[in-house]
C-alpha cells in the first residue's frame, strides 16, 4: 500500500502515540479521510489522507489522546519578517471578537516584529456581501450555497462535486480583501492572513487564491508564539487596523452572512443556515432530496463548518470553551454599525433598500467579475467498491446474514456496518478492527480451546493409565530382579559345583592312570612269572596258571581302565561344555539384570514425568 499521501497534510497524526481508538473515524464526515494502517509492530494506527481530508478539524476535537495536530505558516511568517520582507497582515474579524481587550496589543506585537500594515478582512466581508447581492440580483439564484468556509468548499470539490454548480462563485472575505488591495489599492507587500481556520491554507493555495496571499497564520499558533517570547501581551503598544468596515464584522458570527443579507435585502430574503460538522455535511448530502420538493428557492444557503461560527474556528484558542464573549462583542459591533447608517438629518436608516443602495454606491468603482471565482472538481479517481467487493468484505468479517450486517455498534468508528464494509473493501480499514469479527474469531478459538481441553482430558486419562501401568511394570521389574538375583545365586552355585566335579574328575583321571600303570606292571610281572614257571618245569605249572590268571586280570584291568579313561574324557568334554553354557547363562543373566535395572530407572522417570503432565493438564 502506498503511504506517501498519509500524514503529509495540514492535519496529521502523531502515530507513535496513536492507540487506534477510532474516535477520529467516528466523528469525521468523510469516509476516506482516515486510513487504519498496520504498522510493522502489528499495531493499527489511524492516519490522515491529505487527498481526502477537508480540514474540518473534527478529528482534532474528538481525539481524546491529543495526538491529532495541525500545521500552519506561523514559523515561515516570522522568518519572513526577520529576513526583512515587507509583509502586510489581513486580520480576520474573529480576532477582535476573540481578543477584544488584547486585540490592539496583538497588532502592536506584530508591528514590532516588522508587519508593514494591517487590513481588516471585515472590509472584504462587506465587499463579499455586495458581490453576493449583486450577483444574485443580476443573475438570479443560480448558485445558492455560500462560499466563505473553505472546509465546505473542500467537501464539495472532493466529495460532492455535483453541488459545484450550486456553490455561489463569489470570493471569500479574505480573498475579496486581498483582491481589492492588489487591484484597487496597488498594495505590493506579501500578505499574511491572521486566521481562525486551518483550511484557509487550502483556499490560499487553490487556483482561486490567485497567488495573492502567502501565509496562513492561525490564532492559536500566533498566541503560542507570542507567549513563547516571554513578555506580557499588554507590554506591547496598541495598534489598530486602518480600513473602516461595516456589517462585514459579523461574518464570523453564526448566521452572520444571513444577517448581512437581511440587513440589505430585508426580511423577505430567504437565507437558510446549516452549521456544524455533525449537521452541515449530512445536510449537503441530502440537499437534492428537499430541493426537488421545495416551494421556493432560497436566495442563499449559509453553510459553515464550525457550529459556533468562525469565532470558534478550527484554529482558535477558545474553540472548546463555553465563552460567550465573542457573541457579546458582536452585539456591540452590530449596534455600532447599525448606528452608522444615518441619513443627512441624523435619523437611523432602517429601509434595507436604501442600505443596499448605499452599499452599492460605496463600491461603485468595483467590477463584480474581479471578485468572482471558479471551483475545481477534485473528486478522487478511486472507484467505489462493487457489490461483490462489499460482500467479500462482509464475509471476511464473518458477517453472513442481514442481521450480522446491521449490528451498527460503531466500535470501528463508522456509524454503520455498511460503512465499515466499504472501508474494508477500499483498503481503508481492516477486519481486525471489527468487534463482531473479533468476537466471532474468539468464539472459534473458544470452540477450539474446548476441543483442546477435551483432548487434554483424554490424554490425561491415558497418562494416568500410563502411570498405573508404570507402577505395575515397576512392581514386575522388582520381582524380575529378585528372580534374577536368585538365578545369579544358583548360577554361581552351579559354577562352583561344576568346578568341584571337574576337580574330582581330575583325581579320577589320575587314579585311572595309576590303575593303568599298575595293570601294565602286573601284566609284565605275569609274563615274567610265566617265564619263570616255564623254567621250573613241573614245579612251576601251578604258578604258571596263577601267572596266566593274573595276566588276564591285568589285561582286563587295563581294558577297563582304558574304557574308563575314554568315558572320563567324554564326561570331561560334556562338563566343559556345561561350564561354558553356565558361564554364558551367567552373562545373559547379568545382561538381563542390567536391562531390568534400566527398565526400573526408565519407569521411575516416566512415572515422574507423567505426574508432571497430569499436574499441568489439571492446571489447563
Amino acid at each position: 500500500m502506498r503511504t506517501n499521501h498519509l500524514n503529509n497534510g495540514l492535519v496529521y497524526t502523531d502515530t507513535e502515540n496513536c492507540i487506534g481508538c477510532n474516535n477520529c473515524i467516528r466523528e469525521c464526515p468523510e469516509l476516506k479521510a482516515n486510513v487504519s494502517f498496520r504498522e510493522e509492530d502489528g499495531t493499527y494506527k489511524v492516519h490522515t489522507d491529505d487527498r481526502e481530508c477537508i480540514l474540518c478539524g473534527t478529528c482534532i476535537d474528538t481525539c481524546t489522546h491529543g495526538i491529532r495536530h495541525f500545521s500552519d505558516d506561523t514559523p515561515a511568517f516570522f522568518d519572513a519578517l526577520k529576513s526583512g520582507k515587507r509583509v502586510a497582515a489581513l486580520i480576520a474579524p474573529a480576532l477582535i471578537l476573540n481578543y477584544p481587550d488584547e486585540y490592539k496589543h496583538i497588532l502592536g506585537y506584530l508591528k514590532e516584529r516588522g508587519v508593514s500594515k494591517f487590513y481588516s478582512v471585515s472590509y472584504g466581508a462587506d465587499i463579499t456581501t455586495w458581490a453576493y447581492l449583486t450577483y444574485i440580483s443580476q443573475r438570479g439564484p443560480q448558485g445558492v450555497i455560500s462560499q466563505p468556509c473553505p472546509a465546505i468548499v473542500s467537501h464539495i470539490e472532493k466529495h460532492q462535486p455535483s453541488l459545484l454548480n450550486q456553490l455561489i462563485p463569489v470570493q471569500s472575505p479574505m480573498m475579496c480583501t486581498a483582491i481589492h488591495l492588489r487591484k484597487y489599492m496597488n498594495v505590493t507587500d506579501e500578505f499574511a492572513f491572521i486566521s481562525p481556520c486551518i483550511a484557509k491554507k487550502v483556499e490560499i493555495e487553490a487556483p482561486r487564491g490567485l497567488g495573492m496571499i502567502r501565509y496562513n497564520v492561525t490564532f492559536k499558533n500566533l498566541i503560542d508564539h507570542i507567549k513563547g517570547d516571554g513578555r506580557g501581551l499588554r507590554s506591547y503598544p496598541e495598534v489598530d487596523d486602518e480600513i473602516d468596515y461595516g456589517m462585514g464584522a459579523l461574518f464570523p458570527v453564526p448566521g452572520g452572512l444571513r444577517e448581512n443579507v437581511a440587513f440589505y435585502m430585508g426580511p423577505s430574503a430567504l437565507v437558510l443556515q446549516a452549521e456544524g460538522e455533525k449537521h452541515v455535511y449530512p445536510y449537503l448530502n441530502e440537499l437534492h432530496t428537499w430541493q426537488t420538493r421545495a416551494k421556493a428557492s432560497p436566495h442563499l444557503i449559509d453553510c459553515l463548518n464550525c457550529a459556533r461560527g468562525c469565532n470558534f474556528g478550527t484554529a482558535t484558542e477558545f474553540r472548546h470553551s463555553h465563552n460567550d464573549n465573542p457573541q457579546i462583542e458582536a452585539h456591540v459591533i452590530r449596534q455600532k454599525k447599525h448606528a452608522d447608517y444615518v441619513a443627512e438629518g441624523g435619523e437611523v436608516i432602517t429601509d434595507p433598500a436604501v442600505r443596499f443602495r448605499m452599499l452599492c454606491d460605496k463600491y461603485s468603482d468595483l467590477r463584480l467579475d474581479d471578485f468572482l471565482c471558479r471551483y475545481e472538481n477534485l473528486e478522487s479517481s478511486t472507484r467505489p467498491p462493487t457489490s461483490a467487493e462489499i460482500n467479500a468484505a462482509y464475509t471476511s468479517m464473518h458477517k453472513f446474514t442481514e442481521m450480522d450486517r446491521k449490528v451498527d455498534c460503531c466500535s470501528c468508528g463508522y456509524p454503520k456496518c455498511s460503512k465499515m464494509a466499504e472501508a474494508v473493501a477500499l483498503g481503508l480499514n481492516h477486519k481486525e478492527n471489527c468487534v463482531f469479527y473479533v468476537k466471532a474469531q474468539l468464539k472459534v478459538q473458544l470452540e477450539g480451546a474446548e476441543k483442546i481441553v477435551e483432548t487434554f482430558g483424554n490424554i490425561r486419562e491415558l497418562v494416568s493409565q500410563l502411570t498405573t501401568d508404570n507402577i505395575a511394570i515397576a512392581a514386575d521389574t522388582t520381582e524380575i530382579n529378585e528372580r534374577v538375583e536368585q538365578a545369579v545365586t544358583h548360577s554361581d552355585q552351579m559354577t562352583k559345583s561344576l568346578e568341584e566335579v571337574q576337580d574330582v574328575f581330575k583325581l579320577l583321571s589320575a587314579s585311572i592312570g595309576d590303575i593303568t600303570n599298575i595293570a601294565r606292571n602286573t601284566n609284565i610281572l605275569s609274563i615274567n612269572a610265566a617265564i619263570e614257571a616255564a623254567h621250573a618245569g613241573q614245579f612251576g605249572v601251578g604258578f604258571a596258571v596263577v601267572a596266566s590268571e593274573v595276566g588276564d586280570l591285568a589285561k582286563k584291568s587295563m581294558a577297563a581302565a582304558v574304557k574308563n579313561r575314554d568315558n572320563n574324557d567324554n564326561i570331561s568334554k560334556v562338563m566343559k561344555r556345561l561350564a561354558e553354557t553356565t558361564a554364558t547363562l551367567a552373562a545373559q543373566i547379568a545382561e538381563i539384570r542390567q536391562a531390568t535395572d534400566a527398565i526400573s530407572n526408565n519407569v521411575s522417570g516416566i512415572q515422574a514425568k507423567s505426574e508432571e503432565i497430569v499436574a499441568v493438564m489439571d492446571q489447563v
